[in-house]
């Protein structure tokens, strides 16, 4: 199901503080955004009762909160914010943490892959992206999140197994079995053998 066919990426952010600061950061971010211009400029609460300006919210245990309703004007990234209808084509995405210094927890990489295929599920066509990449001068979601990162350890795209990796295990694990027999033989004949 399509919930809104503008919507072409997801965007991903960091909230630069790291989880050695704070362990939990979903409300710190919630009173920071009601309480901190440019964030609180509309003046009231997303219609889920949050000041959030992210769609999602990813804290560092890997809870994932639903912010913002897709489609309802954020203030994550200019010129993506759907403030017009004509600029209402990207989902925001937080994390907890600082990746200039740390990289996603366990559990934040699972519950980015799960958000990840939902939102590739209702928007067939949606690409991913990184703030700094829609938004000049950012650097956000952090140095240590990459590309190569967020497609191999979060996504797990470019490591898919093709047939002919397949048979080669396959392959070798039935020459280990082999082995393994070879060896139980001359095991069981050394055994059975008298010592003179």
């Amino acid at each position: 199901m399509i919930l809104n066919p503008a919507i072409k990426q997801y965007a991903i952010h960091h909230t630069a503080v790291s989880r050695e600061v704070n362990k939990t950061q979903l409300y710190a971010v919630d009173r920071y955004h009601k309480d901190t211009s440019p964030y609180n400029y509309l003046g009231h609460a997303s219609s889920l009762g949050w000041w959030v300006a992210y769609n999602y919210f990813i804290d560092v245990d890997g809870t994932v909160t639903y912010t913002r309703a897709v489609g309802e004007e954020t203030i994550a990234n200019k010129g993506h914010n759907c403030d017009v209808a004509s600029r209402c084509n990207t989902v925001s995405i937080c994390l907890a943490g600082d990746f200039n210094r740390e990289l996603l927890t366990d559990a934040q990489i699972i519950s980015l892959g799960k958000l990840a295929e939902k939102l590739e599920l209702e928007y067939p066509n949606i690409k991913h992206t990184f703030h700094r990449d829609i938004q000049s001068g950012r650097t956000c979601p952090g140095t240590l999140f990459t590309e190569d990162y967020l497609l191999k350890r979060v996504l797990k795209k470019g490591i898919v197994e093709s047939n002919n990796d397949e048979e080669k295990r396959k392959a070798q694990i039935k020459q280990i079995h082999l082995i393994l027999d070879t060896v139980r033989k001359i095991l069981a004949k050394i055994m059975s053998s008298k010592v003179v």
